[in-house]
């Protein structure tokens, strides 16, 4: 249900608010004075929303994992995919794939060394989006998942501003071999799962490597198709059952945290962003500003 007008508060709901801004103080005394409301605090990728509105709740979910809120009475949990391949069909083997990597999207980011590091690594499929050529399109969805069903491995990287995004999740459900982000002074995916088998590089020159080491030894390379595809299965029960487990537990209740100066202020959650990039995405951060600033296209 969609309340623009931000009038109507029901016990034990869900609300769910990508600017938690925009909610009106008239609303949030309402849900503080009802019982087992719960909120789900999506699309706060820069960490830079205001997070005073939390102490309304009984509890929140949110996505992109913060370190400063791993606290009691909020749960951060995977972002999951954006698109959703049909559940009929059959996980095939990497070793039956027809492209060693794929990816399919803009060169924002690190994304530039990403193609430069791999682009030597064949066959691959690469389809560059977000560019002069006007011919240059997004895939459609199902084309999309397509690809990444056949690919072998396909590189996650940062989105945005964030080292989680989409692409992870797409590729998971695909049964495909993600290789993800990391940084020597954050391991977002480890913070954020606990100890997992994705492919996780510090640069993309690194991720050369790992994809030539692997499809080498082809009976090592199921086994990590098969051994992530047990992980992230085991991981969806996880995070189902601990959402349930909340929603089950916070019902009729109307305690509140006193999350207090506890809370991350704006300039730690920019803080917190900043650990995402390395010199290369600080890189084509500056240079999108830059383009955007002389009201060129990016």
């Amino acid at each position: 249900m969609e309340d623009l007008s931000q009038s109507r508060v029901v016990p034990d709901s869900i609300v769910i608010c990508k600017k938690l801004g925009q909610l009106r103080p008239e609303l949030l005394r309402s849900i503080s004075g009802t019982p087992g409301v719960i909120l789900f605090h999506i699309s706060d990728e820069w960490y830079l929303d205001r997070l005073e509105p939390y102490s309304s709740f009984v509890h929140v979910f949110r996505n992109y994992h913060h370190r400063g809120l791993r606290m009691e009475g909020i749960t951060q949990i995977p972002m999951g995919p954006s698109r959703y391949r049909d559940g009929a069909q059959e996980t095939r083997s990497v070793l039956e794939r027809r492209y060693i990597w794929s990816f399919a999207g803009n060169l924002a980011s690190t994304r530039r060394s990403l193609v430069r590091q791999l682009s030597d690594i064949e066959p691959n499929f690469l389809h560059v989006t977000g560019t002069r050529d006007q011919s240059a399109k997004w895939l459609a969805p199902d084309e999309y998942l397509r690809i990444l069903g056949d690919s072998v491995f396909v590189p996650c990287p940062m989105g945005n501003v964030n080292l989680e995004s989409f692409r992870v999740y797409e590729a998971l459900e695909c049964g495909a071999v993600p290789i993800v982000e990391r940084r020597p002074w954050l391991d977002y995916f480890t913070d954020l799962f606990g100890p997992h088998p994705l492919l996780s590089v510090n640069n993309w020159k690194e991720a050369g490597a790992v994809i030539n080491s692997l499809r080498s030894d082809p009976v090592r390379l199921r086994d990590r198709q098969i051994e992530i595809q047990e992980w992230w299965r085991q991981m969806e029960e996880r995070v189902s059952f601990r959402v349930t487990s909340v929603i089950n537990s916070t019902a009729g209740q109307n305690t509140r945290m006193n999350f207090g100066s506890r809370v991350p202020s704006r300039l730690r959650g920019m803080c917190e962003m900043l650990k995402h990039h390395n010199g290369a995405a600080l890189m084509a951060r500056s240079v999108l500003t830059v383009k955007r600033l002389c009201g060129q296209r990016a």
